[in-house]
């Protein structure tokens, strides 16, 4: 039995006389290709842990390299689902205005060149940012520093990103 469709398989429980049967539930995550991806990136860069799984269901995913992965919000909902998932992670926003967080996925320190690249990112994901404005970040919700960046092309945003859950 293959897709979404539950006929063929009312049509079987009908048969064999079963009236009771759990309801359709969402199915595994493993099926889920974006998800599948995303857990075969961090098996592929050595990160497979607890602490970067719980946020492969969440975000848009950008590998910035094979140590550092980023995850950017996308809605409301998201927003707050990945705020209730932080820990000592570094967090990324737009000082000036409201937007998405960027939550960093990384073993070590960022440096100056990936602190650079995951701030440009999340601006320009912030779309009511200026061109060129401040992120201010730090950990565990506690944004202690700032960076002042320039938006990033989506051009250039795209080759970074990973397949997303959702995006089938």
């Amino acid at each position: 039995i293959q897709g979404r469709s539950r006929h063929r398989q009312l049509e079987l429980a009908k048969e064999f006389g079963l009236t009771e049967f759990s309801t359709p539930g969402g199915g595994c995550l493993l099926t889920d290709k974006g998800y599948s991806h995303r857990l075969q990136d961090l098996i592929d860069n050595e990160m497979l842990e607890k602490r970067f799984i719980k946020y492969l269901r969440y975000g848009r995913h950008f590998r910035l390299n094979s140590e550092v992965k980023l995850i950017i919000g996308r809605n409301r909902d998201e927003l707050e689902e990945m705020f209730k998932l932080i820990g000592d992670e570094l967090v990324l926003r737009a000082a000036n205005c409201l937007g998405p967080i960027g939550i960093v996925n990384t073993t070590r320190e960022l440096n100056q060149h990936e602190l650079k690249l995951a701030a440009e990112l999340v601006l320009s994901y912030t779309n009511k940012a200026s061109e060129r404005d401040t992120v201010a970040y730090g950990t565990n919700n506690n944004y202690h520093s700032e960076i002042g960046v320039d938006k990033m092309a989506k051009g250039i945003c795209l080759l970074y990103t990973s397949p997303s859950p959702r995006d089938r």
